[in-house]
């Protein structure tokens, strides 16, 4: 009878957390078929994209290792280890529909959080009651799940972790580390960078284990095994670790975000412990949110008299562990894999919101009148004075809901604790409907479309769909295979710098901390919009559209909200290269300044071997809208000003003496600031759609100003709580020469590659070798795995532009040319992978024998002691 009750236990705790999940979703309007969905932010710019050229090559086999679908081309090995490994991932295979898709996956992976957290607390706590109930729905769908509901792959460690920490207490109960290597085996190939996170914490969680407690095996046994647990998770992950691995110490992830003041955010840690805490949401922060009767038992578990001092000292070193990684720069970066991210201070929140809950389930089992007064006052007190004052004196809130709800919460907690103390089969029901409402409240003001909740309207997505599908169609009515069997496409309007991924393009835009750090910066200082790890299809000019290979530009009807997909605007570069072409040995030479118009000068120049103008220097002018900007100069440098609340403008100008297309740069000091998203541009007819989509800003670009006297472009500042202004060191402007791009393409096009088949991992074809151009460039990123064979026979590659792009030398002459990707470092992770599945057979089959050898030994034992008996 006890079995039974505990397994409807067992699923009953993904079930209240679906349902409340579900309804959060339809409160929402999130729900499959309504007005909005959750595609939006990283979700829609990195993970969709990644899943979806994940399965497109899948199914067409066109070379599984490296895609042209990333930036300029990069290795996906990588890339699948951070976004597409999870086993839920199955569901866009059986489900088409990409909103119904996400619906669901999101659904499984928070019901499965929760299932795995009552198997820890069941079997590790021995916790199997209505409070292990409460407390599994209250990890699921508290920590991460809501504040952070666009980064889906993170929810996938919620699961992970405690099915990692309950193989650990399994491996310290009975000695047996198989189970530990595949858990954290499994963490590795399902989630690389939370697999990372998780193992430095179960590390600190062992080692606190080890010291302090009283095991059957001792504590050199203990370590050994550990040690060999964790080699062998590592050699069954090889395939992802190895090749993962690789690329980061080669140096291709760029530098990171810009360095966090950690102090300042002491405010924001415990902030983000109680509900609705919308400075959490505005600065898209991952909250370390709980629940408030969480956060109130485990703080009860450090007040009460009655557990000793060691239990407590114990039980707090991991805490302080967690602490010390988000106060003090060291152990942050440790945490992060020696980087530092973007914007989320603190991507192992998740792990501070599992360490709380144990803690507060294991004080439940004894829980009494005198050890719940105190806590309740001092968090109570705490929620009362961060609420009052985020709302009175921060004023981050829009409206007074939070206090409102916070002190429901607690008017409800208070009544239970004064009035129903007796009552011990209804407390975990009263606290876990409770908890519910609370997850309920802050899940919705996380995401309703009223808050800064990252979803989007269903009718901009399907639009958004279509526009992209109907590029499609017109690319294909314009495009001869038989004459360009490679071309690269500029998406330049739509919702992410991802886009052409989706849709199936080579393009150019990526984000990720694994693509060529001395591509990107290159990008940068030839005018394209670019941050520490992006890279947006935005700025550039027509030269570096021709060196790129992008032989398409799509633009979408300035009006998002426009129906009419036949505005849709697709125009062919007339001077596109190949993917790659015979240049000059001046190409080695090239350096670069803070003017990206001088930087292409220089490369132009370069690649010829001799000067061809295409750009003609202008003076310009700034000026500021008067109602809510002002620019000045300080120290050398331009700064904009915010007045007040609301948006800024800076208008660029200039003086059209001559017909052609006018463009500006905004040069910094640094290669690709990205400051909180404080601004973004457009051109002035278009400034609505600026808002809509670019709420970040990549500076600097080279921006098109106009033709002739329509020369005019605006700068716009966001109305952002943390940036009230923003500067750069210099503005150009220049009139690009239109007949210096024509002669330069006639004469480069007859040193360019004539591709006679490609795939994603191997270009072959024909090139003819003339005098003064002997380098052959090529515009795909420099990476070692690349190989070149001239004339069948391997030849040295080159890095051409300081590391940015492969090329190789060739002598004068007409060359068969293969390019082709070979990464050693995927065939070893493979190897040793398939050799460590070996060794854990090897280790189970011995298991195995040396179990059924005792079984016989003890059998033969009682049959001797059986006939002893008898003849005696």
């Amino acid at each position: 009878m006890e079995d039974k009750r505990e397994k409807s236990l067992l699923w009953l705790s993904p079930l209240v957390a679906g349902i409340v999940l579900t309804l959060v979703y339809k409160a929402a309007h999130i729900f499959p078929g309504d007005t909005h969905i959750f595609l939006d932010g990283d979700y829609l710019g990195q993970f969709m994209n990644y899943i979806v050229m994940f399965w497109r090559k899948l199914f067409s086999g066109n070379g599984l290792f490296y895609s042209f679908d990333l930036g300029l081309g990069a290795p996906t090995w990588e890339h699948y280890a951070f976004y597409g490994l999870s086993p839920f991932n199955i569901v866009f295979v059986i489900i088409k529909d990409a909103d119904t898709a996400a619906y669901v996956l999101y659904l499984m992976k928070v019901c499965a959080a929760a299932f795995c957290m009552h198997l820890f607390l069941k079997y590790s706590l021995k916790i199997c009651n209505s409070a292990t109930v409460l407390f599994s729905v209250s990890y699921a769908l508290c920590s991460y799940s809501f504040n952070y509901h666009y980064g889906i792959l993170f929810i996938d460690y919620l699961y992970l972790l405690p099915l990692v920490m309950l193989m650990m207490v399994r491996f310290f109960r009975t000695g047996k580390a198989v189970g530990l290597a595949l858990a954290y085996a499994f963490s590795f190939l399902t989630a690389y960078y939370g697999g990372y996170m998780i193992g430095i914490f179960s590390f600190v969680c062992f080692a606190v284990m080890l010291l302090s407690g009283k095991y059957s095996y001792s504590k050199k046994k203990l370590t050994v095994l550990y040690i060999a647990a964790v080699a062998i998770a590592v050699i069954l992950s090889a395939v992802v670790t190895i090749p993962t691995a690789a690329a980061i110490l080669a140096g291709k992830s760029g530098d990171s975000g810009q360095t966090t003041n950690l102090s300042g955010l002491i405010w924001k840690l415990f902030a983000d412990l109680y509900p609705l805490r919308k400075v959490t949401i505005n600065v898209m922060e991952p909250s370390i949110y709980c629940g408030l009767p969480a956060f109130v038992f485990a703080t009860a578990y450090f007040c009460d008299k009655r557990i000793e001092l060691r239990k407590k000292i114990t039980a707090g070193i991991p805490l302080i562990f967690l602490l010390i990684c988000m106060l003090f720069k060291p152990a942050y970066l440790l945490m992060h894999g020696f980087d530092e991210p973007d914007g989320y201070y603190f991507r192992f929140a998740f792990l501070f919101c599992f360490y709380l809950i144990v803690i507060a389930a294991k004080w439940t089992e004894d829980m009494q009148k005198k050890g719940i007064i105190l806590p309740f006052v001092i968090v109570g007190g705490i929620e009362v004075l961060l609420t009052l004052l985020q709302h009175f004196i921060f004023q981050n809130t829009a409206d007074g809901s939070d206090i409102v709800i916070s002190l429901a919460v607690l008017m409800f907690m208070a009544l239970y604790f004064l009035g129903i103390w007796k009552a011990v089969k209804l407390r975990y029901v009263i606290i876990g409907v409770i908890l519910c409402l609370e997850v309920f409240a802050n899940g919705f003001y996380s995401i309703t479309p009223d808050s800064i909740g990252l979803i989007r309207w269903k009718e901009s997505y399907d639009l958004w769909n279509r526009h992209g599908e109907a590029a499609l169609d017109r690319i294909s009515e314009m495009e001869n295979a038989e004459t360009t069997p490679f071309y690269r496409v500029n998406f330049r309007d739509g919702m992410w710098t991802n886009d052409a991924m989706y849709f199936g393009f080579h393009g150019l835009g990526y984000f990720s901390s694994m693509e060529n750090k001395d591509t990107g910066k290159l990008l940068h200082d030839l005018g394209y919009a670019t941050a520490k790890r992006v890279v947006a299809e935005k700025g550039g000019s027509p030269f570096t559209e021709m060196i790129f290979s992008q032989k398409y530009r799509v633009s979408a009807d300035p009006d998002i909200r426009s129906e009419n997909c036949e505005n849709v605007d697709v125009t062919e570069n007339e001077y596109a290269l190949p993917l790659a072409f015979m240049v000059s040995e001046d190409i080695c030479d090239y350096q670069t300044v803070n003017d990206a118009f001088e930087n292409q000068q220089r490369l132009i120049d370069a690649m010829l071997g001799h000067q061809n103008t295409i750009w003609d220097k202008y003076d310009g002018e700034l000026y500021a809208d008067l109602e809510n900007a002002e620019i000045e100069k300080r120290d050398g440098k331009y700064v904009i000003k915010r007045k007040e609340a609301g948006t800024g403008l800076v208008i660029l100008s200039i003086d059209a003496e001559k017909e052609g297309d006018y463009y500006s740069y905004l040069a910094t000091e640094d290669s690709g600031i990205r400051q909180g998203a404080p601004v973004t541009f457009s051109d002035r007819e278009r400034d609505t759609l600026g808002l809509v989509q670019h709420s970040t800003l990549y500076m600097p670009a080279i921006l098109l100003l106009g033709k002739n006297n329509a020369v005019s472009s605006v700068y716009i500042m966001l109305n952002q709580d943390e940036m009230d202004e923003a500067g750069f060191e210099e503005a150009y402007f220049a009139r690009f020469m239109n007949e210096g791009i024509k002669a330069a393409y006639d004469e480069l096009s007859p040193g360019g590659l004539k591709i006679s088949e490609i795939r994603d991992d191997s270009i072959t074809g024909s090139v003819d070798v003339r005098s003064g151009k002997n380098i052959l460039y090529t515009s795909i990123p420099y990476d070692e795995s690349w190989h070149i064979e001239v004339d069948g026979n391997k030849t040295e590659t080159i890095s051409v532009l300081n590391g940015a792009f492969l090329g190789c030398r060739l002598a004068e002459g007409r060359h068969e040319i293969k390019l082709y990707y070979d990464s050693i470092y995927i065939k070893t992770g493979a190897i040793i992978s398939f050799a460590g599945v070996l060794i854990i057979a090897i280790i189970i089959v011995c298991s195995r024998l040396r179990v059924g050898r005792k079984r016989e030994i003890q059998n033969v034992g009682i049959t001797e002691n059986k006939l002893e008996k008898n003849g005696g």
